[in-house]
């Protein structure tokens, strides 16, 4: 150690650090800050990748910026070897490509085929979706054909149909295609291993079921059942989310109760839930009062489904009068999420006041769990200084 105390013998080389952090990026994808660290060490080694991160960042915020970050990438692309079909679309989002779409002018197999190459490309390394806009009447063959013969280890969605996003729950037992489970990939276990990020895919809008795990039944809810205590890296915390589609209720249940023991650190199940949620809902479907339980576990991150939720009329009306027994539980099951939601919850403080003043009303007898539930709910989404 020099006089001074200070000594640059033990500090890894940049080379160690670099494959260190790059690792990470794999893992946390979406960690903004993480990739802004990778960005300055990228500068320090004289790397203008790392510049070009920067300037996308920057460009968020500062149009001034960006004419010269669309410079650098245009100098970049051979090393990026960015795709130049004329079927894609590329959007960036700090130095690489976050989202591609693709409009195919020819089959599944021609058309595959240059996608395939395009996700082996370094500009598609951190890509997070993937939309092929298309028809919904001809969308069934493409999933098959994308997602059976690749693989990637960012890649958060998967979108096939016009408009390509996603519009409904997986058909099945409480859906609106009763047992028919059109897209069910659940027994394709390879999926996760192959794709441990990918968390929706959808075909003609509809959600497909992708397995959480391989295995049975049984398996596959005691793996869940074992995440609370386990880290919760890109793969488990994608396993999680599946688990809420799984076609076995035991798993979808175990799902919620994982959820709930995680508490807010399932912030990323909060999409998944508010879906569940999204009319039209069963009458006998037991899956709201779980997710609503669930919300109430993660707590304030959930505030932003809650006024989503909302904005539906048809939201309110699965409550119906709270006559039955499962209405009841959705009723307190809501107001529990309100409640848990603090002052957050004040967008649905007209429907609580909407419950404590409708038990007078000829013919709406609300239970007494509801009234108690809402008046809970309704101390917690007033109170001041919280």
């Amino acid at each position: 150690m020099s006089a001074s105390g200070r000594t640059g013998a033990i500090r890894p080389p940049t080379a160690e650090l670099r494959a260190s952090l790059e690792r990470d990026l794999i893992e946390w994808a979406d960690d903004i800050d993480l990739r802004l660290v990778w960005a300055d060490l990228l500068q320090i080694d004289g790397d203008p990748l790392g510049r070009l991160v920067v300037l996308d960042y920057v460009g968020e915020t500062n149009p001034a910026v960006r004419a010269e970050a669309d410079a650098l990438r245009e100098s970049l692309s051979e090393r990026l070897e960015t795709p130049r079909d004329r079927e894609f679309t590329l959007h960036w989002q700090l130095g690489f490509v976050q989202a591609l779409e693709v409009r195919p002018r020819g089959g599944p197999k021609a058309v595959v085929r240059r996608i395939h190459d395009a996700l082996r490309r370094p500009a598609l390394r951190f890509l997070e979706c993937l939309s092929v806009i298309i028809p919904d009447a001809e969308a069934d063959p493409w999933p098959a054909a994308m997602l059976w013969s690749t693989t990637h280890s960012t890649l958060r969605e998967v979108h096939v149909g016009d408009p390509p996003r996603l519009r409904q729950r997986p058909s099945g037992a409480y859906e609106s295609g009763r047992g028919v489970r059109r897209y069910d990939y659940s027994m394709r276990g390879d999926i996760l291993a192959r794709f441990p990020r990918l968390r929706w895919v959808s075909v003609a809008g509809e959600l497909a079921r992708l397995a959480c795990r391989d295995g049975s039944s049984e398996t596959r809810k005691h793996h869940v059942d074992q995440l609370a205590s386990r880290l919760l890296t890109s793969r488990n915390r994608t396993s999680l989310v599946r688990a809420i589609w799984d076609p076995s209720a035991l798993v979808q249940a175990a799902a919620f109760a994982t959820i709930g023991r995680l508490g807010p650190r399932a912030e990323f199940a909060v999409s998944d839930l508010e879906l569940l949620l999204q009319p039209p809902v069963g009458d006998s479907d037991p899956r709201p009062t779980q997710a609503f339980t669930a919300l109430a576990a993660i707590g304030k991150a959930g505030a932003g489904a809650l006024v989503r939720l909302l904005a539906s009329q048809e939201f309110a009306a699965m409550f119906g009068e709270a006559r039955r027994a499962n209405e009841v539980a959705r009723c307190v099951g809501f107001l529990a999420w309100v409640r848990a939601l603090g002052p957050a919850g004040r967008p649905a403080l007209d429907y609580v006041d909407s419950l404590l003043t409708s038990q007078t009303a000829p013919g709406r007898e609300i239970a007494a769990s509801v009234r108690g539930a809402a008046k809970a709910a309704r101390k917690a989404i007033t109170a001041v200084g919280k």
